[in-house]
């Protein structure tokens, strides 16, 4: 019985050997073999417990008088080990494991020795995650470099990344201090949450083979303008939302797809232009001090819900479709200005109807048709310009409101005013001022840059002329 005893510790222990998460020791790490002549750094049986400070890991370890190159660092190794300072790593690495470095609070700096020479390809997912790191530069040699890799690094700053590149998981998702990064000219697509909430984030130049923008991708940076290239074709949800420091943005003609809330909440948002064929939902919604939208001809499809809560003041429009007021509800009460351009050809009913404070509405020379109560109870206009050189038949409810009779003015083409005289509801304006442009003051009805007498005078005689 005691022989059979004896035999089962033996074998136990034989076990135990044998499932040892490492090989060997060398100068305090632990190695497991992964070749005949490599081995990884691997976390030994029970973890790290006194390792700590600036860790420098070498190219060559030795056991049994044979020699290995250190050619990977392995999963969870130093998980948690808080008393990391800074690492060295050497240039016969060539893949850094998943969370490696995870949660090392206190490890400040990477050095990648020889980096020019260096046979790094992979980083994996978390590997630096929640670390004290301050600034990295990852050898050109890199390929790939998985999520979450430097997530939460809330003291890095800068951040250089090899420009051979050709793909880029999401890393910098909580980086809160990061200021400086290039993305590289490799890339064709910044994947989502790549920068979520980098508030310190305040520019970024985005290559200009980038094709797709990922969802929640810029999300809470602190922005304050972005140039988004004519190659992106695709823009996904929330991409700039809470983005409170963007200002202005164009989005070009390419992007034919585009997600809900992009720019939500966007508060410092003040500008925008947009030249694709899609206003997604809610886009702007939140933006409070979006006061100019410049909207293109390629614009075939806007949300209702667009631009909630956006106290548009200057309206460019040159898409038929979007020249209409119920995609831009909240800017009934502050809209002053709507410029019309080529583009637009019909009005529909009710276009801009109800827009109380609109002071200044140019209509563009391709327009061919005014739908009834178009501008109905727009009783602050004071200057329209019509481009068109032959004006066409409207209702009387078009204008419904408007003071034609001394208060707004009407300028149209050189030598085209004795054709408005002659059309029904256009002759109702007292003023057809024929080739000039709008009055600056209010009241200059005469153009000669004050208001008087004269200008009394005019409005007179033309009612004489009536």
């Amino acid at each position: 019985m005691k022989k059979f005893y004896f035999f089962l510790s033996v074998m136990l222990f034989v076990a135990v050997i044998a499932n040892a998460a490492e090989d060997f020791w060398y100068n305090g790490i632990a190695y497991k073999i992964i070749g005949t002549d490599s081995v990884e750094v691997t976390k030994p049986t029970g973890g790290y417990t006194s390792l700590g400070g600036a860790i420098v890991f070498p190219e060559t370890v030795y056991n049994n008088n044979k020699s290995y190159t250190v050619a990977e660092i392995g999963e969870d190794v130093f998980w948690k080990c808080k008393t990391i300072t800074s690492i060295s790593i050497p240039k016969t690495v060539t893949t850094i494991g998943y969370r490696s470095f995870w949660e090392c609070t206190n490890l400040s700096s990477v050095t990648f020795e020889n980096a020019a020479q260096s046979h790094l390809k992979i980083i994996e997912a978390n590997s630096f995650s929640e670390t004290a790191i301050t600034t990295i530069t990852i050898p050109e040699s890199v390929k790939e470099i998985y999520s979450d890799a430097l997530s939460y690094c809330v003291n890095l700053t800068t951040a250089n990344l090899p420009s051979s590149m050709d793909h880029l998981s999401r890393i910098f998702c909580g980086c809160t201090s990061l200021k400086t990064v290039r993305i590289p000219s490799g890339i064709d697509t910044i994947d989502g949450n790549m920068f979520k909430g980098c508030t310190s984030l305040t520019s970024i130049t985005i290559p200009s083979n980038i094709t797709k923008i990922g969802g929640n991708a810029f999300y809470n940076t602190g922005l304050t303008s972005i140039t988004i290239p004519s190659t992106v074709t695709t823009i996904e949800g929330y991409c700039f939302a809470y983005c409170t420091g963007l200002t202005t943005v164009t989005i070009p003609s390419t992007v034919t797809s585009i997600g809900r809330d992009v720019f939500r909440e966007c508060t410092g948002l003040t500008s925008v232009n947009i030249q694709n064929n899609m206003i997604g939902a809610s886009q702007f919604e939140g933006c409070t001090n979006l006061k100019t939208v410049n909207i293109g001809r390629n614009v075939t499809e806007v949300y209702t819900s667009s631009f909630n809560s956006c106290p548009i003041e200057t309206l460019n429009v040159s898409s038929n479709y979007a020249a209409d007021i119920q995609y831009f509800s909240s800017a009934k009460p502050t809209l002053k200005t709507l410029n019309l351009t080529d583009g637009v050809t019909d009005l529909p009913e009710n276009a801009f109807a109800g827009c109380s404070v609109l002071e200044t509405v140019t209509l563009p020379s391709g327009l061919k048709s005014i739908g009834n109560s178009a501008f109905s109870g727009c009783t602050r206009m004071y200057d329209l310009i019509a481009k068109m050189s032959r004006p066409f038949a409207i209702d009387a409810s078009v204008f419904s409101g408007v003071q034609q009779h001394g208060y707004c003015d009407l300028h149209v083409p050189q030598g085209s005013s004795g054709r408005y005289k002659a059309m029904e509801v256009w002759k109702e304006f007292y003023v057809i001022d024929e080739g000039a442009g709008p009055s600056s003051i209010r009241g200059d009805v005469n153009g000669d840059g004050s208001v008087d007498i004269a200008d009394v005078v005019s409005v007179l005689i033309i009612m004489a002329e009536q």
